[in-house]
């Protein structure tokens, strides 16, 4: 199993803000998601890899962009739920 798709909407729902300035690194946007997804309940939840929670959120549209430094999400912040 690559992915879970409900704990993946489930993320983007109850974290992601979509904004018209917001971006953040790749690294950043993976951390505070793999921090949510250990503390749900969600029984069987599986938490992503990288690759795999980048491909989703490219699949969702989440629109991003390549830096000398790192990989950037654009139009999106995470916040708390």
């Amino acid at each position: 199993m690559d992915i879970d798709p409900g704990l993946m909407r489930r993320y983007v729902s109850e974290c992601l803000r979509a904004t018209p300035h917001g971006q953040v690194t790749a690294a950043d946007l993976y951390a505070h998601y793999v921090r949510w997804a250990q503390s749900t309940d969600l029984p069987g939840q599986f938490v992503a890899t990288k690759a795999a929670f980048g491909r989703y959120l490219k699949g969702a549209g989440v629109q991003w962009r390549r830096t000398s430094a790192a990989v950037v999400y654009l139009g999106v912040e995470p916040v708390s739920p």
